[in-house]
């Protein structure tokens, strides 16, 4: 077993990478379309899953896009939600589209290549983790935890041989459990009949 190291969430970005570490757009009602530049919001986001919640996809023309400077989210990015149910949750962006645009209270995160990002998905999900991001959050109306202070929160990384086996363990029982439940709601609708 490797020595884990501490680290500041920030300093999982990759520093050769631009945009590694930042929130997505400001994106006016304005500016939304039926058709064009995926925009992935806050309720796309879940506890380590991506929600695609196809009866509300929302586009941006690529002039919005360029008008707006917006930055690019790529299949692979880890989006992290700065607001509640829970504040801190974050996804893997889906492979569906070359590229997508994310809204402003979300942080991208494209993690340096000695990160697994299997691995940073569980972890970052965990609940200390969402813990240590509800108490950082602030907001009179509406909590929501800066990208500034999320970035500070630290966390014990393994060497990555270990990330990728403790990823694949909890890989294996998440799927296990998803085939429990698969299960259990068809027994259920048999049980009636």
């Amino acid at each position: 077993m490797g020595i884990w190291t501490t680290i500041k969430i920030s300093e999982l970005a990759d520093k050769n990478i631009e945009n590694s570490f930042v929130d997505g757009d400001w994106i006016e009602s304005e500016h939304i379309i039926n058709e064009g530049i995926r925009i992935i919001q806050t309720g796309n986001i879940g506890i380590g899953r991506y929600l695609d919640k196809s009866d509300s996809k929302k586009f941006i023309s690529t002039n919005s896009f360029s008008q707006l400077k917006c930055k690019k989210v790529f299949p692979g990015d880890l989006l992290i939600c700065r607001l509640a149910d829970p504040i801190g949750r974050c996804c893997i962006v889906p492979n569906v589209e070359e590229y997508y645009v994310t809204a402003v209270d979300v942080v991208i995160l494209r993690p340096e290549s000695n990160h697994f990002k299997k691995f940073l998905l569980y972890y970052l999900n965990d609940a200390k983790v969402l813990k240590a991001a509800n108490d950082k959050a602030a907001g009179s109306t509406r909590q929501r935890v800066s990208r500034t202070n999320y970035g500070n929160i630290e966390i014990s990384i393994p060497p990555y041989p270990e990330q990728t086996r403790i990823a694949e363990i909890l890989s294996t029982a998440d799927k296990a459990i998803e085939q429990t439940e698969k299960l259990i709601a068809k027994y259920k609708r048999i049980k009636p009949g």
